[in-house]
């Protein structure tokens, strides 16, 4: 997984990153950020399937027009 986060009005910046747990991911959502994740899942058969899955994060105190990027 990673995470992209807003440095400026229009610019997206790197945040963070990891192949562990999801709780490791949730620790890097910010409250008062609108932030972007990828994760990556996979099934563990003969036939793996890789899945990419984009998360969008409002933290709580986001406000309304930073909401509307």
């Amino acid at each position: 997984w990673f995470v992209v986060s807003y440095s400026a009005p229009a610019a997206l910046t790197f945040t963070a990153s990891g192949q562990t747990s999801l709780a490791e991911l949730a620790d890097q959502l910010r409250d008062d950020q609108v932030q972007y994740a990828i994760v990556r899942l996979s099934t563990p058969t003969a036939t793996t399937k890789v899945r990419d899955i984009l998360l969008l994060w409002f933290g709580p105190n986001v406000k309304l027009m930073e909401k509307t990027k």
